[in-house]
């Protein structure tokens, strides 16, 4: 599979990646059946292939036979590489392995299997450098994971030591083909400094050594300290103590045993819970007992397992839809006269009803121009959501099959000029704030929701991918999490047509405006959204173009609204969020959305970002089903 987080890694790497697959015996006989999923994580020196051979992966057979394993997929990417292993850590020289396995290989798997898509259902282990990956990877996407299981984890503690006559003969190696001449014993320290210690600026092996010339180079010596796993879990303990079960071990003839030991007494006196046990081995020679006697039972009894997407959706129950009102306070007294009570659809996951005691996640999605809320879920469908395929039966279809529940809720946001351009305005009233902060309240004090932001989605089509962008950039405390599709009004219009003004100017009053063609009725929105005129009447807006001049003053308005003119302003509070994106290719706003994840991208920011085969509506439907719900569901924290 292609690794993005892999790409133009300086070691030349290929991004793309051998990954092994298991798949239990049932899984072609029952094809309504979900799984769980726990990824693997083999060693240094080793390839995946290797790997399922020395842990034995075929014990799973044996321990179904058995009664003490249930059935899972079983998944082992192939981390060798130039340095013979990643040691799973995110740098420039091996590439961003943690986002690697947390993201692209969790999706890819995901999308391509019948896995239970929540973090209740995957778990993560490994061995040696692949322990060391799992508490790696686990401690910083808990969002992800929810079980681990270390095996003679390796790097608990790195000082950085190399003994002089090997420092001084990894000095020696200045050529890739020098490199790989290097003996294995040697070559791990080039794979902690290519993982730890990367240099860009030193080709072409691009890495920095913990001791030069004999002498200790305590900035590098430091860098490798702060990848070990002591360091890290002093920073990530909050994170552990999110994740439903721990398990170590380590064989006693093992020289990792002392290390162990010390990460065992770290997570106790952090008050992780968590088991470990010291076994009678060496580090490699009990793998495979280890695997089968301890590992795949302990996932048996911690995991979520449903035999059958029925049983997850609860025996076939479908959600519940209602459309109530929720007032506005921060529309009181928009100049438009749009009334500040809104309609606001509100779907219940199929539980809900079932479940008195259980809380959820809110995901707050928000429709496109002209749409509203009953364009999604009824009756008026548009776009995609027609003929019954309504946003209430795809999140039907999606809990079926194993994603992790939440409310839906959408506000009409239908105004008098088709629609609020979600910004805020004298004269549209504050959109940002009926969404962050009323709407929000109200759904907290009238629901059995999680309070809490990371509980919190937004997403949002078109005008509503527009407004994910503008409110999550003003309130990035209130949601963790957001989906931006085919986003709108992106970018700034710096010559607008005079032409389009004049028509508007024709207009003698707000009713004149009913019914107004597309085009004259976007501006007017527009207008009202991004120039409001208190001292304006009866419009209570500038338009861009006045008399058949543009008017400079109220085109830097329009600038000021425009996202990508003003993103570089939010940068902090988009590295707050969990961030997914989509455009189709055939879609006349695909290159401003591809401009956008250009800019996030160079800020360094990750995100989910697909450009598929579509144009702006036809596949909305499928993409919140397939793609945007279980981005929540992997994102947001699980129903309690």
């Amino acid at each position: 599979m292609h690794g993005k987080s892999l790409e133009g890694n300086l070691e030349g790497d290929s991004p793309d990646r051998d990954v092994f697959v298991y798949l239990p015996p049932s899984y072609a006989t029952e094809p309504n059946r979900h799984y769980p999923v726990v990824y693997t994580l083999h060693g240094y020196g080793l390839h995946a292939q290797q790997w399922i051979g020395f842990a034995n992966w075929g014990a799973l057979e044996r321990d179904m036979a058995a009664g003490t394993a249930k059935e899972m997929i079983l998944v082992a990417p192939d981390a060798y590489t130039l340095q013979n292993g990643s040691f799973y850590s995110t740098s420039k020289a091996t590439g961003d392995w943690e986002n690697f396995i947390a993201d692209d290989l969790v999706n890819y798997i995901d999308s391509h299997y019948r896995t239970i898509l929540n973090r209740s259902a995957r778990g993560l282990t490994g061995h040696s450098m692949g322990g060391y990956g799992t508490w790696r990877i686990g401690m910083k996407h808990p969002e992800v994971f929810s079980i681990l299981f270390s095996m003679s984890a390796g790097s608990a503690l790195e000082t950085g030591a190399i003994a002089p006559d090997v420092a001084q003969a990894l000095e020696a190696v200045k050529t890739k083909e020098e490199d790989a001449k290097v003996p294995y014993a040697q070559k791990g320290s080039l794979a902690k400094a290519a993982a730890w210690s990367a240099d860009a600026e030193k080709p072409p092996l691009f890495l920095d050594l913990p001791v030069r010339d004999s002498k200790p180079q305590a900035t590098v010596q430091a860098k490798w300290a702060a990848n070990s796993v002591l360091v890290m879990l002093e920073q990530y303990a909050p994170n552990l103590k999110k994740m439903k079960a721990i398990a170590m071990n380590v064989g006693d003839m093992d020289a990792l045993m002392p290390s162990n030991q010390a990460i065992d007494e770290a997570l106790t006196e952090d008050g992780i819970a968590h088991t470990f046990e010291i076994f009678h081995g060496t580090h490699n020679d009990q793998v495979p007992m280890n695997f089968e006697q301890k590992v795949l039972p302990f996932f048996s009894r911690e995991l979520a397992f449903d035999t059958s997407s029925a049983a997850q959706a609860g025996g076939g129950a479908k959600g519940t839809y209602a459309r109530i009102k929720v007032h506005g306070k921060s529309l009181e007294g928009n100049l438009e006269g749009d009334s500040p009570d809104r309609d606001v659809s509100v779907y219940l996951p199929p539980s809900y009803q079932s479940s008195p005691a259980r809380r959820y996640p809110v995901i707050y999605l928000l429709h496109g121009y002209t749409n509203s809320d009953i364009g999604w879920f009824g009756p008026e469908g548009r776009g995609s959501f027609v003929n019954g395929n309504t946003m209430t039966a795809a999140a039907d279809r999606a809990y079926s099959s194993g994603v992790g529940e939440a409310i839906l809720v959408m506000p009409n946001a239908y105004t008098i000029y088709q629609g609020s351009m979600f910004s805020d305005s004298v004269t549209t009233g504050d959109w940002l704030g009926f969404v962050a902060k009323d709407l929000v309240e109200y759904m907290d004090s009238h629901y059995r929701t999680i309070p809490e932001r990371s509980a919190r989605g937004l997403a949002g089509h078109s005008m509503g991918g527009y407004g994910t962008f503008r409110v999550a950039a003003k309130y990035p405390e209130v949601f963790s999490s957001i989906y931006i599709l085919s986003a709108c009004c992106l970018g700034a219009n710096l010559s607008p047509n005079p032409q389009s003004s004049a028509e508007a100017e024709a207009l003698k009053s707000p009713a004149d405006a009913k019914d107004a063609k597309r085009g004259l009725a976007t501006l007017l929105a527009e207008s009202a959204a991004w120039a409001p005129d208190p001292q304006n009447p009866p419009f209570y807006f500038d338009l861009p173009a006045k008399d058949g001049k543009i008017q400079p003053a109220v085109v830097a308005k329009w600038v000021a609204n425009a996202p990508l003119a003003t993103v570089d302003q939010s940068i902090d509070s988009f590295k707050m969020l969990h961030i997914g994106h989509d455009v189709g290719d055939k879609d006349g706003l695909a290159r401003s959305n591809e401009e956008l994840e250009r800019v996030f991208k160079a800020y360094g920011i990750q995100t989910q970002f697909e450009v598929y085969d579509g144009d702006h509506t036809n596949h909305i439907v499928d993409r919140m089903e397939k793609v945007v719900l279980p981005f929540f569901a992997k994102n947001l924290v699980e129903s309690r």
